[in-house]
């Protein structure tokens, strides 16, 4: 599979796979046959985590060529993506949690010699060190791999979660701060309360068609000492529906969602389009170089695809970033400012600095929320089943 930065790719890796979202998918989609050889999944993630394709494009492609019932399970794990996004809206103070525990663990660990073998691929697994290799050379994982990888950091090698979740999230190009954090918690047991994943060899062997797990012998399950009274309660989302352009705006294109501007079907009426990626916050986290490069051309790929005229688009990177925009926004004599509501994670940190640098200038916000978005939120206050019966009601929407 080649993870190269331009939408083109995508939209040819959906031809490709296409005639496998049906029945193919459901039946096979579990095996990680290797790095090379990720046939059996769309290996699409990268570019749908800043949307480079959306969600939108992936199942009105899947249902034209199968049927709903064929092409369920396809949807469904599109959808958990979105799950995952939902859940966190409702409850930002997760991640804020995971920051501070994450602080604590880096000085806790730092020169610990079971986390270092683990992230260096020197540990006595053979399945775990070339999973860690796979992940530290090109990016990805297949799922269940990222299951299994997890289930051994966490229950075996007894190592904290969160250090976990950084590491996926420093290399993975698909990394993504709610399915990323949330998935690691489910798999210590915090997220489905008391419900931990426990990987074995024989799932392993299975699914892997005995390339992996032949040597493992894992140790007994292993619960994290942590508080697991609950999770707080889901805020209420307000809704954001799509404005009205206003005059003398400009719309920001972040790498949440760098197609946002295609919301607006009159979006040449935009005074300017600029995109912005928030590099402190990545720097901060120590997100690989090719993450962050991969990212970058993407925001820039999309802006290329807009009506409007190269002296009209510009992309910031700086790192005093809220100065730039209002910079930015002064130079095109901006009254309004459009933006994607910036999802729970990176733009947390960064976001609110923005926002009040343009409110001292006077210069009004409007945030908006893809209506793929708005439209399965309101279901993902709870588990994921809640979400998963709206699905076929919901997904009709954009039929």
């Amino acid at each position: 599979m080649e993870f190269s930065p331009a939408r083109s790719v995508a939209e040819n890796r959906i031809k490709n796979f296409l005639p496998k979202m049906g029945s193919h998918y459901s039946q096979f989609r579990n095996y990680d046959f290797g790095h090379g050889a990720h046939e059996s999944v769309s290996c699409l993630s990268p570019w749908i985590r800043v949307r480079s394709v959306t969600e939108e494009d992936l199942v009105k492609a899947s249902l034209s060529e199968h049927d709903f019932s064929k092409a369920e399970k396809f949807i469904q794990e599109i959808c958990w993506r979105t799950y995952w996004k939902g859940w966190l809206a409702q409850r930002p103070s997760i991640w804020t949690h995971y920051l501070d525990d994450l602080e604590i663990a880096k000085k806790n660990f730092v020169g610990n010699l079971m986390y270092q073998n683990a992230i260096n691929g020197k540990t006595k697994f053979e399945s775990f060190n070339t999973w860690a290799t796979e992940l530290t050379e090109t990016g990805y994982l297949h799922n269940h791999a990222r299951m299994w990888f997890a289930s051994i950091w966490i229950h075996t090698f007894k190592l904290p979660w969160v250090l976990g979740a950084a590491f996926f999230l420093e290399y993975l190009l698909d990394g993504d701060c709610a399915s990323n954090t949330l998935s690691w918690r489910w798999v210590a047991g915090r997220q489905t309360i008391g419900k931990a994943y426990y990987a074995s060899a024989e799932n392993i062997r299975k699914f892997t068609k005995g390339r992996l797990g032949s040597e493992e012998s894992f140790n007994k399950p292993y619960s994290p000492e942590e508080d697991i009274s609950g999770h707080p309660k889901a805020i209420d989302l307000e809704a954001l529906p799509i404005p009205d352009i206003e005059n003398a705006s400009g719309l920001l294109i972040t790498d949440d969602d760098v197609r946002s501007w295609e919301l607006f079907e009159n979006h040449d009426q935009f005074s300017a389009i600029a995109g912005i990626f928030p590099t402190n916050a990545y720097h901060k986290h120590a997100i690989d170089k090719n993450v962050i490069n991969f990212r970058k051309k993407l925001i820039k790929d999309s802006l290329s695809y807009t009506s409007h005229k190269e002296n009209q688009l510009d992309f910031f990177d700086e790192e005093n970033l809220a100065d730039a925009v209002v910079a930015w926004a002064q130079k095109k004599n901006l009254k309004h400012v459009y933006i994607a509501e910036p999802a729970v994670g990176f733009w947390s940190e960064i976001w609110p600095e923005i926002q009040n640098h343009l409110e001292k200038y006077s210069i009004h916000i409007s945030i908006f929320r893809r209506p793929w978005d708005d439209a399965f939120f309101p279901h993902a206050k709870r588990g994921f089943f809640n979400l998963k019966r709206q699905i076929p009601k919901v997904v009709s929407q954009f039929l």
